[in-house]
């Protein structure tokens, strides 16, 4: 299936994966980052503020008790608007505390804020008699009430300091969710940057030997083999993998190849073979297609050059472009040979007339020659040295004349020959 991907499509898969992850990372440490920021919200607006007012509790207590005891020792009436000072303020902390347990709909919490407060008041209540007695009635009466004064202190502050241990408990357990939290962030974030870096080799391994396998060599080893092939070296062997026929530097070697046979063809029609077979490689096989017209109209130009070559002049030669020099110089060379040819048919013809008025004139000297030997014998037989020399002049006119009558026959026949071979030309 990953065989038959795009690359575009395998890098897409690749970091699409990384992305999801750190994407998930991304809201599982959003989630723990909230929960953790609720814990955080509630130590900081709930338990952290209600333990502090638990322990106001106490000191109020204290306050309070330490108020009507310093009435009861001092008999100061101010000592009453103290303590109750200090009484409305433990009520008014204590009403927070109920008010919140409402809201979280906390009944047993709330039961134990009332039971608290119902201590208060009977410690409120017992202090006060104990306070008034010692004034009123002395020292004696009044330590018979502190007995009982001290019974519902200890019992009110054994209230209080359960309300405190019930809200430093949840601190700490707010605490602890904050450190369980921050620790699970901590964990998704490295577990997920973990598989994202293992992701991310994985998927980078695949993608290079992908990669690799399409290219089928080293990225530089390729740009190699391109360059040489690109300044028309084609010496560089490639040996390729296994089975392996659809990679870069197997459509190049596949290239190399059908070029080296191409340059094979064009050495064969450089060497003047044009029965050369080409055949187009594909529909869109420029370079075959143009190779295969230059080898047709060499042919045709072979072809015309052949008939030239007959003696055939009248060959009609046409360029094929504005810049066809080649038929622009064979047609230039034809129309050369014709006026050539007609310069030797002419001179041939003037040759032959030459040839006929030699044998003319040859036949009228030996006419002359024979009519003075004809009139010298009737002369006189004493002048037979004067014969003599006439025979002599008369054998020189008969040599003359066939030596004539040769050269104008000499005439005909090369008048003939350069008649035939311009025929044939």
């Amino acid at each position: 299936m990953l065989k038959n991907m795009q690359m575009k499509t395998r890098l897409g898969l690749g970091f699409s994966a990384v992305i999801f992850i750190f994407l998930i990372a991304v809201i599982a440490t959003t989630m723990l980052l909230r929960v953790t920021e609720k814990n955080a919200r509630q130590m900081d607006e709930e338990t952290l503020p209600f333990l502090i007012l638990a322990y106001e509790l106490d000191i109020a207590v204290i306050e309070t008790g330490e108020a009507l005891t310093d009435v009861s020792a001092t008999h100061d009436p101010e000592g009453f608007n103290q303590a109750e000072k200090f009484a409305a303020k433990f009520r008014e902390d204590l009403s927070r505390f109920k008010e919140m347990f409402r809201t979280e709909n906390d009944t047993q919490s709330l039961r134990e804020a009332e039971e608290t407060e119902a201590a208060f008041n009977q410690f409120y209540e017992s202090g006060k008699r104990m306070a008034n007695v010692f004034v009123s009635e002395g020292i004696t009466a009044g330590n018979v009430l502190m007995e009982d004064f001290d019974k519902t202190r200890g019992k009110l502050t054994e209230a209080v300091e359960k309300l405190q241990r019930t809200h430093v408990d949840e601190a700490k357990n707010n605490g602890q969710e904050i450190l369980k939290s921050a620790h699970k962030v901590a964990q998704v974030l490295f577990g997920c940057s973990a598989l994202a870096v293992i992701l991310g080799v994985v998927v980078a391994f695949l993608i290079i030997r992908t990669v690799l396998n399409q290219l089928g060599a080293d990225p530089r080893e390729l740009g190699e083999v391109a360059n040489m092939v690109a300044v028309g070296d084609l010496s560089r062997p490639i040996t390729l993998k296994d089975g392996d026929t659809t990679s870069v530097m197997a459509a190049m070697k596949k290239m190399i190849e059908a070029t080296n046979g191409i340059v094979a063809n064009a050495r064969l029609v450089a060497q003047g073979n044009l029965m050369v077979e080409l055949k187009k490689r594909s529909d869109n096989d420029e370079l075959m297609e143009s190779l295969s017209d230059m080898i047709a109209n060499l042919k045709e130009i072979t072809g015309s050059a052949k008939l030239i070559a007959q003696g055939n002049l009248m060959v009609e030669l046409k360029k094929r472009s504005d810049n066809d020099e080649l038929m622009e110089s064979l047609s230039d060379m034809v129309a050369k040979l014709r006026e050539i040819v007609m310069e030797v048919q002419s001179a041939a013809d003037n040759v032959a007339a030459g040839g006929q008025e030699m044998s003319t004139t040859a036949q009228q000297m030996s006419q002359g020659a024979t009519e003075q030997a004809a009139s010298a014998e009737e002369v006189s037989s004493s002048m037979e040295q004067m014969a003599a020399n006439i025979r002599q002049n008369t054998d020189n006119a008969m040599q003359t004349e066939k030596i004539a009558i040769k050269s104008a026959a000499d005439a005909k026949e090369g008048g003939k020959a350069v008649s035939e071979t311009v025929a044939a030309m």
